[in-house]
């Protein structure tokens, strides 16, 4: 697929409180971007299908599972 990026990172806490930090975008900017980056939220559907746009203003999808 072509534009394709899949990242894969571990996180030491409950899944509720990951799942939380991707609904809050405040939340999310302090740990999405890579270390040594900051970046903000410019909008957020957190809903599957839907999208957000982060400190780059790229549209990511939100199509497949987040939280395995």
């Amino acid at each position: 697929m072509p534009n394709t990026v899949k990242l894969h990172r571990v996180l030491r806490a409950p899944a509720e409180q990951v799942y939380r930090a991707f609904l809050d975008p405040d939340a999310m900017v302090k740990w999405i971007p890579p270390h040594g980056f900051t970046g903000n939220m410019h909008h957020q559907d957190a809903c599957a299908g839907c999208c957000w746009h982060n400190w780059s203003k790229r549209k990511f999808r939100m199509d497949e599972t987040l939280l395995t």
